[in-house]
């Protein structure tokens, strides 16, 4: 670059015009230059362009990179971009960063390579990464990975692991695989949190509030878990999930599953709520006459009302007045 007259403020596309494949010579001609905004501006439009056409290439230029260069930057830039074309270098070269960064990218690569082909992606972490590192790795990936595939990954996994996944997997959003396997094998799902997570007592869940939006969306940890997993069991098949129901432990997954069977069931099929209530314990029946009520007062207001005084409960009265009075406040006035 400097042969051919041109300064730091050069135009960015002459530049590329003149060095062309000769990315590694402009390289070492803008690293003779003082370290510079401008400086660094050119050396991450080259390492933009260079990558594009040879990433191993400008990966070990941007190793080379002093500090005050932003080398851990370019370097996570460039095993982004590599990992597209060659996954394992990619990941197999995070020793390029420091200690500190090297799980998150870890992470962020393997769910990269997963998007793409989970099958291959989770196969080779499993075989390659260590056991924190691969729990990592496939948290990072849940989203992309198939339930059944996901399960079998899990049973390599250590006791202590699996359980300190299945709380992960509390926290995360319903594309996590182990919330997926909840719409077409709920009973599998139910086994792998009630089996992982030490169970809960009860009580440390808003009842009203989890009435009042008749969803997890209030909930926490077990909780918010099992009424998800309740609500896709009752897609599935609602006198299975209404089964399942009936084999759960004491505890907070329990009364999470029994709120949501309850709130799906009121919605979407009130006509299973009276005779499953029937059978429940008096504890049982006032939290799920409440909740049933509550979700078939916001779709039927009068039928939920009327069922609720027939009922003689004033939970399932209460349930279809809130859920009349957050559909149609006027009319439940």
């Amino acid at each position: 670059a400097r042969e051919d007259g041109f300064g730091l403020d050069s135009d960015l596309d002459t530049l590329f015009e003149v060095v062309g494949p000769r990315a590694g010579e402009a390289f070492q001609e803008l690293m003779q230059f003082p370290h510079s905004e401008a400086r660094s501006e050119l050396l991450e439009s080259l390492f933009e362009a260079w990558a594009t056409g040879s990433p191993h290439d400008a990966l070990a230029a941007a190793a080379t990179l002093p500090d005050e260069a932003g080398r851990d930057s370019a370097v996570n830039d460039m095993l982004q971009v590599l990992a597209r074309e060659d996954p394992v270098a990619a990941i197999e070269s995070v020793e390029l960063l420091p200690e500190a960064n090297r799980l998150d990218t870890v992470r962020s690569l393997v769910d990269s390579w997963a998007g793409r082909d989970s099958i291959e992606a989770m196969g080779w972490a499993r075989d390659n990464l260590d056991g924190e590192q691969f729990m990592h790795a496939l948290q990072a990936a849940a989203e992309h990975v198939n339930p059944r595939f996901g399960l079998e990954l899990l049973a390599d996994m250590s006791p202590a692991e699996r359980g300190q996944f299945a709380q992960w997997a509390q926290r995360d959003n319903e594309d996590h695989f182990l919330h997926r396997l909840a719409a077409s094998d709920p009973a599998a799902a139910v086994e792998f949190f009630v089996s992982n997570v030490p169970s809960e007592s009860e009580g440390g869940t808003d009842r009203d509030g989890l009435l009042s939006t008749g969803s997890s969306a209030g909930a926490r940890g077990q909780t918010g878990t099992a009424i998800g997993i309740a609500r896709s069991a009752v897609g599935h098949d609602p006198q299975v999930a209404l089964e399942l129901s009936a084999t759960l432990p004491p505890g907070e997954f329990r009364r999470g599953f029994l709120l949501g069977l309850a709130s799906e069931l009121g919605r979407d099929d009130p006509a299973l709520v009276t005779p499953w209530i029937a059978g429940l314990e008096a504890g049982d029946r006032a939290l799920v006459s409440a909740a049933a009520a509550t979700s078939w007062a916001e779709e039927d207001p009068t039928a939920a009302v009327r069922w609720a005084l027939e009922s003689d409960s004033p939970d399932a009265l209460g349930g279809a007045l809130t859920g009349w009075g957050g559909h149609d406040p006027e009319g439940a006035y």
